[in-house]
C-alpha cells in the first residue's frame, strides 16, 4: 500500500502564536485582559500623576455623595477606559465607530435617550408618589444654588453614564460579540452590569434585577441604533432625575445637594426602599415600557460591526 505524505511539522514560533492569535486577530480572552490591562495602567499613572502633583487620593474621594465628588472620583476612570478604548482601536486596526462612538448622529441620539429616560423617571416617581409609596419634600434649593447644582449633577451623571456604557457597552460588547454573537454578548454584559452593583450598601435583589433588564434594553439599544449614544443620554438622565431632582437613592447611593429629598415608605417591594424607586415592583414595568418605546419608537440604524 502507498505510504501517506507525512504532515508537516508545526514550528513552535506558530504554536505558540496560536494561543494568542485567531482567524480574526487577537484571541477573545487575550482581548478583553489587553484592553483591561490598558485601563488600569492609565489609571494607575494618573494616580501616580495627581500624587506627584500634590494631589493626595484622600482629595480625590472626599465627599463622594456629592456632585463634584462624583466627577472627582468618575473622571480617572473615563480617562483610563476612553483611552483604553483608542488602544485597542489602534491594536485592532478598527473605527472607535465600531466600538459604539460613532460621531453621527451623536446630539439627535443623545437628547432622544436623555428625553425618554427622564420621562421615564419621572413616570416612576409620580407613580409612587400617586401611590402614597414616596414623600418628595418641596424644594431645599433657591434659584442660583439649583441651577449650580443642576448643573454640576448634570456633568457627573453624563460622565457616569459614558463610563459605565463605554466599559461594558463599548468594546467589550463589541469584542464579545465578534466571537459570540450579539444575543450572548449582550446578555453576559448585562450580567455583569449587575455585578458591578453587588456592592452596593442600598441594593435589592429587585434593583439587581432591574439592572440586568436595563442592560440588555441598553444592549439592545447599541445593536439598534449603532452607537452608545442613546444609551448614554437615557443613563445620565435616569441618573439626574434621582440623585438631583427627586434625591431618592440612586442603586443604594444617596446624594447631596438635590433640589427635592424623596422618602420612600412602606413595604419596599413598592416603594423601592433603600435602593430607591429602582427597587420598586413597578420599575420592571418601566422597563418594559422603555423597551416597546425602544422597540417600535426609535427608528434603527445598521450597527458598524466590530
Amino acid at each position: 500500500m502507498p505510504q501517506s505524505a507525512p504532515r508537516p511539522k508545526v514550528g513552535l514560533s506558530r504554536r505558540i502564536a496560536w494561543i494568542f492569535v485567531g482567524p480574526t486577530g487577537l484571541r477573545l480572552g487575550w482581548s478583553v485582559l489587553l484592553f483591561l490591562l490598558m485601563a488600569g495602567v492609565v489609571q494607575i499613572g494618573l494616580a501616580i500623576g495627581l500624587s506627584a502633583a500634590g494631589v493626595s487620593s484622600a482629595v480625590m474621594g472626599r465627599d463622594p455623595d456629592s456632585a463634584l465628588g462624583t466627577i472627582r472620583v468618575v473622571s480617572l476612570m473615563l480617562v483610563s477606559v476612553v483611552v483604553a478604548t483608542a488602544g485597542m482601536a489602534l491594536v485592532e486596526r478598527r473605527s472607535p465607530a465600531q466600538y459604539g462612538l460613532a460621531p453621527r448622529p451623536l446630539l439627535p441620539r443623545l437628547a432622544q435617550g436623555t428625553a425618554i429616560g427622564l420621562a421615564m423617571m419621572a413616570a416612576l416617581a409620580g407613580i409612587l408618589v400617586a401611590l402614597d409609596a414616596l414623600r418628595l419634600d418641596p424644594p431645599a434649593l433657591d434659584g442660583a444654588q439649583a441651577l449650580r447644582q443642576g448643573l454640576l449633577w448634570l456633568v457627573a451623571c453624563l460622565m457616569i453614564g459614558l463610563y459605565e456604557e463605554l466599559v461594558l457597552r463599548g468594546y467589550l460588547l463589541a469584542r464579545l460579540a465578534r466571537s459570540l454573537g450579539y444575543r450572548w454578548a449582550i446578555i453576559l454584559t448585562s450580567l455583569l452590569f449587575a455585578a458591578g452593583h453587588l456592592s452596593n450598601a442600598g441594593e435589592g435583589w429587585i434593583g439587581l434585577v432591574s439592572v440586568v433588564l436595563i442592560g440588555l434594553v441598553f444592549g439592545y439599544s447599541v445593536w439598534k441604533t449603532g452607537s452608545l449614544w442613546w444609551a448614554i443620554g437615557y443613563h445620565a438622565a435616569w441618573n439626574w432625575a434621582q440623585s438631583f431632582l427627586f434625591g431618592v437613592g440612586n442603586s443604594g447611593h444617596d446624594s447631596t445637594g438635590s433640589l427635592m429629598s424623596g422618602h420612600p415608605l412602606g413595604a419596599a417591594w413598592l416603594s423601592g426602599g433603600p435602593t430607591g424607586p429602582e427597587g420598586s415592583l413597578l420599575n420592571l414595568v418601566v422597563i418594559a415600557a422603555t423597551a416597546a418605546l425602544l422597540r417600535w419608537g426609535v427608528r434603527g440604524a445598521p450597527v458598524e460591526r466590530a
